[in-house]
């Protein structure tokens, strides 16, 4: 999904560049791990079960790295393996 946002992401975003409505940001964010790219229309699938959970996290300030604006978490995430099927 690099390069891309949701779709309630863009129109949240414009329509607070444009003035229409302010944007208040998220509390808190979480990191969560889907069974495909939900896409940007989408919410797609969530892994769960077997001690799975989405995990909250924190970002350094946005940056650009080699031409591309980037932002990354700043601590290392480890997820509870999910059986297979």
């Amino acid at each position: 999904m690099a390069g891309s946002a949701s779709d309630y992401l863009e129109k949240k975003l414009l329509d607070h560049s444009l003035g229409v409505a302010a944007y208040t940001m998220p509390g808190t964010v979480y990191l969560a791990l889907f069974t495909a790219d939900p896409g940007e229309a989408g919410p797609g699938t969530e892994v769960s079960g077997n001690g799975y959970a989405r995990q909250s996290t924190a970002f350094a300030a946005a940056a650009a790295v080699d031409g591309v604006m980037t932002a990354r978490n700043s601590t290392a995430k480890t997820f509870t393996a999910v059986g297979g099927a």
